[in-house]
């Protein structure tokens, strides 16, 4: 949940917006990691829970996901430095990861970055989204 999905139901229900819907929203809205850099990503999938992109980012090293985590892409875009020193870019261990939201994750121009892969057991959970990779690597992965 972010705020413009939160402002847009309430600019769409002006006048018979339902109270139990906006509590839940705004509890929902609370309990989600807002990730606007680079820098805010690895802190917010080590908490797991929602996260949720509020900006374009660009990701130069592999990202770990060992807690169940349910990602917002929010219509933004997720790529690889092209200098992504990594084979992935997103890596479920051992959990459960939810892709939605209508972004983009692309490798770039990266030679070896896979954007989405479930290792030891992971479950990756892919609702929407656009996903793109280099040459003939995989853009989704699954290992053991």
């Amino acid at each position: 949940m972010t705020k413009e999905k939160f402002l847009a139901y309430l600019a769409e229900t002006p006048y018979n917006s339902n109270p139990a819907i906006i509590r839940q929203m705004l509890d929902e809205l609370l309990n989600t990691s807002l990730v606007a850099s680079k820098e805010d990503l690895v802190p917010a999938f080590e908490k797991g829970g929602k996260v949720a992109l509020v900006d374009n980012l660009t990701v130069d090293a592999d990202i770990v996901i060992t807690s169940n985590t349910e990602l917002d892409m929010n219509g933004k875009e997720l790529v690889a430095a092209d200098n992504h020193s990594g084979w992935y870019m997103l890596k479920a261990d051992n959990a459960e990861l939810v892709i939605s939201g209508k972004g983009l994750i692309s490798a770039g121009n990266s030679e070896k970055a896979i954007p989405v892969t479930a290792t030891n057991g992971a479950k990756v959970i892919i609702n929407d989204g656009e996903f793109a990779c280099k040459g003939d690597l995989q853009c989704v992965y699954a290992n053991g």
